[in-house]
């Protein structure tokens, strides 16, 4: 009898009973409002062909002003031109993976190919972008594979990987070849990097996770300015003297190429927002991008540092960079003692 009456059909009965029926306005499915684009943004884009892009065919996440975003889109066509003329010779044409991040409207990758590349595998985490990145694939058939995936959640995938047993990154990354650590770099990425955590996270991939077994990989990006100080070894920038960066500056050979202005790049962050720490480290960042080349260190790992041994060092600076003033022989001692002089 209790059955009966907690069954599922009673309960819905029940339920639907208690609930006045609503109008089928109010049932119908709610319209996807189309959000107004900041005035002072560009009314069209120029694309490589001569025809023109409509900002309302852009994505909203695109066309804001925003302080939290993972992407930048390179949209202006003259300073695409002007990106690729800082990169295009130093780009290896074959025997490579040429990775090109946030691809967009397609401008920067019609460089790559106009260049002599000889496959550009463009990277895009928005699907409006799709209408002008697939007609390309038939202006240059075969050598061009647009993947629909976002280069920035690297991380994420991993971890996914690792947990659910799948195998997103081998997809990602289809045909890439295994290369050994003292050879030319197996993964060139092209692009656009919005923050620091990228590179963090691109570093652990080479040291000790997906990445690891298929050699070392260069980037030719546009960047922030502050992506920039976190190469330059200045013990007095605080904020960027830290274990983290110390590695990355050992893992990785910086080089400046030029600069670019920030309002080519999408999306902008708002106007007058400023960081209460640190602004001055922070606040070119709305004003221009830094176009650098960063490519892994050749004699990183040796016959007597393996990929273990650069885990490692890292817990070693972490410990000992906690505060400038620690001395490290004193602390050696208190772990190992009698190690000292």
């Amino acid at each position: 009898m209790l059955r009966r009456c907690f069954s599922l059909e009673n309960r819905i009965v029940l339920s639907s009973s208690r609930q006045p029926s609503r109008s089928t306005s109010e049932n119908a499915p709610k319209q996807k409002k189309n959000p107004q684009i900041p005035k002072d943004f560009p009314s069209e884009f120029a694309l490589w062909d001569g025809s023109i892009a409509n900002p309302q065919d852009l994505p909203f996440d695109v066309m804001r002003r925003t302080r939290n975003f993972t992407t930048l889109h390179l949209l202006d066509r003259d300073v695409s031109k002007e990106f690729s003329s800082l990169v295009i010779d130093q780009i290896p044409k074959e025997n490579t993976f040429v990775a090109e991040m946030n691809p967009g409207l397609g401008l920067i990758t019609r460089e790559l190919l106009e260049s002599g590349v000889s496959v550009v595998h463009a990277f895009e985490k928005f699907t409006e972008f799709m209408q002008w990145l697939h007609p390309l694939e038939g202006v240059y058939p075969g050598r061009l594979q647009v993947r629909h995936y976002n280069l920035a959640t690297l991380a994420k995938t991993a971890f996914q990987d690792g947990k659910l047993n799948t195998k997103n990154m081998d997809k990602i990354f289809q045909g890439m070849r295994k290369k050994g650590w003292s050879e030319s770099p197996s993964l060139t990425v092209v692009g656009s990097v919005a923050n620091i955590s990228f590179l963090y996270s691109l570093k652990w991939m080479l040291i000790n996770q997906f990445l690891s077994d298929y050699g070392r990989a260069v980037l030719y990006v546009a960047v922030p300015p502050s992506i920039s100080l976190a190469f330059i070894d200045d013990p007095k920038l605080k904020h960027f003297h830290r274990a983290k960066n110390v590695l990355l500056r050992t893992f990785f050979d910086f080089k400046k190429l030029g600069t670019l202005p920030r309002k080519a790049f999408f999306p902008w962050e708002p106007e007058n927002h400023w960081r209460k720490r640190y602004v001055e480290y922070y606040k070119r960042d709305s004003e221009i991008m830094d176009v650098v080349k960063i490519e892994t260190k050749e004699d990183f790992f040796s016959e007597n540092f393996n990929h273990q041994d650069a885990i490692i060092f890292y817990y070693f600076l972490a410990i000992h960079m906690r505060k400038q003033n620690t001395r490290i022989i004193p602390l050696f001692e208190k772990w190992i003692p009698g190690c000292g002089p």
